[in-house]
Parts: structure tokens; C-alpha cells; sequence
């Protein structure tokens, strides 16, 4: 009866481990999928991304939303020279790396949109004056109390063209969208509380506070060194599956962002399985001394009692 009854126990135990590896790899990929989707984060990854392709495809042709932009810049009278020069601008690449993270964000979980603010604005026209100094209102010379001026005048303006911007940009048509819309939908919380039930279970399996420790250490380092080599090949096997077409060089920065926190999760889930593992050996000798001595102790005890 005993021994059938530990059967059972050892049995429900590995279908608890399998239970606490799934949600552990689920906790591994949520995790840097919402790292990365942070819209702070995001805007930095956007700021990196060569923002000329915006305006121009691999083949050096000019797209709609870059006809958009050069010709409302035309419009206030700056050259196509110029306004090459004026995007490569950090300051600029900021602005629209902001817009753009966050209207992606608003597509997939509904995140308010970023419009630059009026300072940001004035910053970036700082920067670039040697272009905008020629421009129509305008003053030869820098002047911050005018330029604010002209850019609270212009600000409608700048909302109105980025949310012209916006049409021709169409994220949700991305394949696979809906996947990183269920991922991010996924509660940490819940996982954690998933996780935290399967411990409890494997200490009442076990009938042990410490034995729970050598069982998940080892579903927790092969979980870390499968999203470690999932973080370096992962983006071959995303490209088999998926094709980004014209969004591939927004997509790619943000890919490589999220493989690359799978693989930092992946790196601590290793040492956590390590760190597991040492304190249960640590745990189990101590334990074990402890019973022994108690046994060198009662022999000693029973002649007396004699």
C-alpha cells in the first residue's frame, strides 16, 4: 500500500514538473516580449532604425509615406537635400521613433499614441537652424521666443500630418500580430501564481520543505539553456515562418531586442537552477548529519538505559 501510494506520488510529481517547465518557458517568453513592448523601450529601438527607409525602399524609391513628408516639408521650404540631412538628425529620429513605438503599441494593446511635445519640437529646429533659417517666418538668426512661437502656431499642424503619417503604415496587417497580442495579454502574475502552486504541490508530494528544490532544478536550467539557444537562432526560425515584407527593418531591431532579453531571462534561469540545486545538497547533508548523529547518539544512550 505504501509503496503504491509513493508511486502515485512520484507520478503526480513529474506531471506537476512538466506543468511548472511549461510555465516557466511561458514566464521566459512573456517576459521579454513585455520588456521589449515597454513604449520607452521601444521608442529607443525605434531611434535606431535606419529612419530613411521610411521614406525610401532598398531600391532607393521613394515611398508614400516619404512623398508625404518631402512634400510637406517642400511645402515650408526646405530642399529634398535638406530634409535628408534634417531626418538623420537624432533628435528627429527620436520624435518619430516615439510616434511610431507607440502607435505600434496602439495597435496591439490599445497604448495611448506619443505625439512629440512642443519643447522637443523647438529642440529639434535648434539643432537643424542652418536649414530652417531660410525658411518662410522663420527669423535669419535664432531666436527661442520666436521659433516657440511659430511652433505653438504649427503644432495642429505636426499632430495632423503624423496621424496622415499613420495611414500608411499598417501594422495590423503584420503576420502573426495576434501572437504577440496573446502573449502580452498573458498575466505575469498568473504564471508566477502558477508557479508558486506547483511548489506547494511538490512540497506536499514530497513530504518535504527542501526536496521540492532538487526537483525543479533541473526543468530550470534546461528551460534557460533552451531560451538561451532559442535568443541566437530564433530569428531564423521567426524568418522561415514569417514575412515582414516592407516592415522588415522596423521589425528586425525589435526581434533581436526581444531574443536578446530571452536570452539574459534564459542566463538567470540557469543560475537560479544552480543556486537550487547547491542549497538543496546543502540542505540534504545538513539533514542527513543531523539524523545520523541523532542514531550515533540513541546507540550510545540505549546501554545506560540497560
Amino acid at each position: 500500500m505504501k509503496k503504491g501510494l509513493n508511486t502515485l506520488c512520484i507520478f503526480l510529481s513529474v506531471i506537476v514538473i512538466i506543468a511548472f517547465f511549461a510555465l516557466e518557458f511561458l514566464l521566459g517568453i512573456e517576459r521579454p516580449v513585455n520588456k521589449t513592448m515597454e513604449v520607452e523601450n521601444l521608442s529607443e529601438i525605434m531611434e535606431e532604425i535606419d529612419i530613411e527607409r521610411l521614406f525610401r525602399d532598398e531600391n532607393g524609391k521613394e515611398t508614400a509615406m516619404g512623398t508625404r513628408i518631402y512634400h510637406y516639408l517642400d511645402d515650408i521650404g526646405l530642399t529634398r537635400v535638406q530634409v535628408d540631412s534634417v531626418v538623420k538628425d537624432k533628435s528627429f529620429k527620436k520624435i518619430i521613433g516615439n510616434y511610431l513605438g507607440s502607435m505600434f503599441m496602439n495597435g496591439v494593446t490599445g497604448t495611448e499614441v506619443i505625439y512629440p511635445k512642443k519643447s522637443e519640437l523647438v529642440n529639434f529646429i535648434h539643432r537643424n537652424y542652418k536649414h530652417f533659417q531660410n525658411v518662410s517666418k522663420f527669423p535669419k538668426d535664432y531666436k527661442q521666443s520666436e521659433i516657440e512661437k511659430i511652433v505653438d502656431e504649427n503644432y495642429g499642424n505636426v499632430k495632423y500630418e503624423l496621424n496622415e503619417l499613420a495611414k500608411d503604415i499598417k501594422f495590423d496587417q503584420i503576420e502573426h500580430i495576434d501572437l504577440i497580442k496573446t502573449i502580452m495579454s498573458t498575466k505575469t502574475i498568473l504564471i508566477i501564481g502558477g508557479l508558486i502552486l506547483c511548489v506547494v504541490l511538490l512540497i506536499a508530494l514530497r513530504k518535504s520543505f527542501h526536496r521540492w528544490l532538487k526537483w525543479i532544478s533541473i526543468p530550470t536550467i534546461i528551460n534557460g539553456a533552451i531560451l538561451i539557444v532559442g535568443g541566437f537562432i530564433g530569428k531564423g526560425i521567426i524568418n522561415i515562418f514569417a514575412n515582414f515584407n516592407k516592415y522588415e527593418f522596423v521589425l528586425n531591431p525589435i526581434i533581436e531586442d526581444i531574443l536578446k532579453n530571452m536570452r539574459l531571462f534564459g542566463i538567470l534561469e540557469i543560475i537560479l537552477g544552480i543556486l537550487a540545486l547547491i542549497i538543496y545538497v546543502v540542505i540534504d547533508k545538513a539533514t542527513k548529519n543531523s539524523k545520523e548523529n541523532k542514531k550515533i547518539i540513541e546507540t550510545k544512550e540505549e546501554p545506560e538505559k540497560a
